[in-house]
């Protein structure tokens, strides 16, 4: 596989953009892919980071300000001009970058076969083949509805939030923080010129926090290490850090952090560090928000309007109060540290497209009991409680012999992954429909086209036939699903429950194209 970023970081926009990038180019490149990177010329940090880890890069030169033609041609034709020098074709071109969208992305199908558009602000159309968004904010499973083009499969939320390996294996090491708060970690992202922390530091300075320990990191481009000692006084309770390869020995090492609400946060929350939030962009306030309501951070303003006295009151209560180890818990229930696999993974998948369907058979007993004792599959089924071995061998055998009526098929990819199941049960002169879809490939756009495909292979088998699903009222996703299909929405047997019904376009004299058996 050979995949070009196209990306920037700079001193005025933080290394969060690049960062993450780079978390996937190493995954990608350690699974066997070629990977190079497109960077602006103006955006030299972006260019050092991309270099110094050890990948290719091609400077385009961004347009003169006043230009007649739009910065976003101007920038689609240096990078197809650089995919068109290659020698070999490019498979994946993924973009992070917030001027970017579906027309840049519409212009570079000439030179690509598959885009991946990396988003967090929802605020744009995208015209690519997946779209990640790692953010976790309300509205989150309908925010990018009417945003992407047909086909195009979304993975959405902390799952796939894009870190670099150390935070898998330091999350290994660390236990949930509880009681005495003695080291502090401050990091006020790439951007920051030492400003805010220096602010802090003054802040915390009048307070008296005897036993904390303060290791303070300073963005590569920002205000040196010495310079900003000296301001404090040099004090022994404070250690500067200046160009780190990683934060994840400082975060397993610290008790609590204070930082910004952008891409450190999901590492923090991989290894279970409580933090106390500033906003320092307009994005980030959604973001925290969200966070903040699920007790995952204590969020105390936004940069512009912060007083630094107040971010030093939030980091005082906090260990005067001690810490309670269910918020660092929490914290760790939310980001896994496996993102990148699972859109590498996603990445493959895309190409495995269209689904295979067969019958289960035997062989799937226990993959099928698994899918359904999913924590999220009971939570959403109609009966919720778990479901017995026993108990699940008589009802698969009675759905998988020669001569069962009903049809339970498992969908997979062209090279044999299963994703899901789906089960057709005849009632009467219909057949009710069951779904689901394995946990890993959750999130990923995958429901659609299993279910799509599963009605197909049932239609070659009997027929079009009347269908209907009972979906509960706050499975939002099972529900866009059915819409999408065409089912008509229904009131349900119940105020929890909601009823899909299709029926084939033959039906129009009261007679179906098909038979239940």
């Amino acid at each position: 596989m050979k995949v070009v970023f196209r990306t920037d970081a700079s001193a005025e926009i933080g290394t969060g953009h690049m960062v993450r990038c780079l978390a996937l180019a190493d995954a990608l490149k350690a699974d066997g892919a070629t990977v190079s990177f497109v960077c602006g010329t103006d955006m030299t940090a972006g260019v050092a980071m991309a270099s110094a880890a050890g990948f290719d890069v091609y400077p385009i030169t961004p347009p003169a300000k006043g230009s007649a033609t739009e910065p976003w041609r101007i920038d689609a034709q240096l990078t197809l001009r650089h995919l068109g020098a290659e020698p070999d074709p490019t498979d994946w071109l993924i973009v992070d970058r917030y001027s970017l969208g579906s027309e840049w992305e519409s212009e570079m199908r000439a030179g690509v076969s598959r885009v991946l558009a990396i988003d967090d602000l929802a605020d744009r159309e995208h015209a690519c083949d997946l779209l990640l968004d790692q953010n976790l904010v309300a509205g989150m499973t309908t925010r990018y509805d009417g945003k992407l083009r047909a086909g195009g499969r979304m993975l959405l939320g902390p799952r796939y939030a894009l870190l670099q390996r150390p935070y898998r294996v330091w999350r290994e090491r660390v236990v949930a923080r509880t009681g005495a708060v003695r080291r502090v970690m401050i990091f006020f992202g790439g951007g920051d010129d030492g400003g805010l922390a220096g602010q802090t530091l003054a802040a915390l300075g009048a307070l008296s926090l005897d036993g904390v320990r303060f290791d303070v990191v300073l963005g590569r481009h920002g205000a040196s290490v010495n310079s900003l000692a000296a301001s404090t006084g040099k004090r022994r309770d404070i250690e500067f850090h200046q160009g780190l390869p990683s934060l994840a020995p400082l975060m397993a090492a610290a008790h609590l952090a204070v930082g910004a609400a952008g891409a450190t946060t999901w590492e923090r929350l991989c290894l279970g560090l409580p933090s106390i939030a500033v906003t320092l962009a307009q994005n980030q306030v959604p973001i925290a928000d969200e966070l903040a309501r699920r007790g995952l951070i204590r969020w105390v303003g936004d940069r512009d309007t912060i007083d630094p006295a107040r971010i030093a009151a939030a980091v005082a209560a906090v260990v005067g109060d001690g810490l309670d180890p269910s918020w660092s818990e929490s914290c760790r229930a939310v980001v896994d540290g496996r993102g990148v696999d699972r859109v590498c993974r996603a990445m493959k998948l895309v190409d495995e497209l269209p689904l295979r369907v067969r019958r289960a058979n035997a062989g799937d007993e226990a993959l099928i009991l698994a899918w359904a004792n999913d924590e999220t599959v009971r939570r959403n089924a109609l009966s919720p409680a778990p479901i017995p071995a026993e108990t699940h061998r008589i009802w698969f055998r009675q759905r998988t012999c020669e001569h069962a009526e009903s049809r339970l098929y498992i969908l997979e990819t062209r090279g044999g992954m299963p994703l899901g199941q789906a089960r057709f049960e005849p009632k009467a002169d219909e057949w009710e429909i069951h779904y689901s879809v394995a946990s890993d490939f959750r999130s990923r756009g995958f429901g659609l086209p299993m279910l799509e495909a599963a009605i197909a292979h049932h239609e070659t088998e009997f027929g079009e036939a009347m269908l209907f699903g009972r979906v509960r009222r706050k499975n939002v996703a099972s529900r866009r699903i059915f819409h999408e299909l065409g089912f008509t929405e229904q009131p349900g047997e119940t105020d929890d429950t909601i009823v899909f019904r299709r029926v084939p376009a033959t039906a129009a004299d009261g007679r179906f194209g098909g038979v239940c058996r």
